[in-house]
């Protein structure tokens, strides 16, 4: 799967006004089985100007520098100090699942970006970082299912449409990997796994290091 360093577009919809790139969260597949290059999880960036607490004017700048610099349960902690009554609470429970998910609070992050995708049905980017967790717990069919919701919002959506395919060439190693395995193989099914092998294994990213001050 292809990482990228920005979107190019407005993330959580033009109402909402995210500054976007994108995120990779590191996902791992079942025992023995090669691993997909992880799906990737749409993640708010910080200006550089920003990079100065004391610039940080407001609850969610607040956030995305800290999430920027690692420090994921202070960035959790000021989402709390914001208050469930804030007027851009919907931004702050984004970078909440975001940090939720760094820290591998999986649970909490699963249900942050749920609750999202119910409370703000119309926004794509819940449900790509949704779907990007569940295929992080090797929940396939789920995670197809919600990045199909995810292109039903915003057809457009091309880091929806790369993670589908993503989750879609790991079902389809799964079949061929049963093919692969039965007593009546055929050397097709056989050539075939070892094909999406050999995309899996040329298409895997380095895994990501921690920004310094992780937690």
């Amino acid at each position: 799967m292809r990482s990228s360093i920005a979107s190019g577009r407005p993330p959580l919809s033009a109402r909402a006004g995210l500054i976007g790139a994108l995120w990779l969260v590191v996902l791992a597949g079942p025992a023995g089985a090669q691993t997909l290059p992880p799906p990737q999880l749409e993640h708010p960036r910080t200006p550089d100007r920003l990079s100065d607490p004391r610039l940080a004017a407001t609850a969610v700048e607040q956030m995305q520098r800290l999430i920027r610099e690692g420090a994921y349960e202070a960035a959790l902690a000021e989402a709390g100090r914001a208050g469930e009554r804030h007027p851009r609470r919907v931004e702050i429970d984004f970078l909440s699942g975001v940090a939720q998910s760094r820290l591998g609070r999986t649970d909490e992050a699963i249900a942050t970006f749920e609750a999202l995708t119910r409370d703000y049905p119309e926004l794509a980017e819940p449900y790509n970082n949704l779907a990007a967790l569940y295929a992080g717990r090797d929940e396939l069919e789920r995670a197809r299912a919600t990045l199909e919701q995810a292109i039903r919002v915003q057809p457009s959506y091309a880091l929806a449409h790369e993670n589908l395919g993503d989750v879609l060439l790991r079902l389809a190693r799964r079949q061929y990997d049963v093919a692969a395995r039965s007593a009546s193989t055929t050397a097709t099914a056989t050539r075939k796994l070892e094909l999406v092998d050999e995309l899996i294994r040329r298409t895997t990213p380095e895994p990501e290091r921690e920004p310094p001050g992780g937690q």
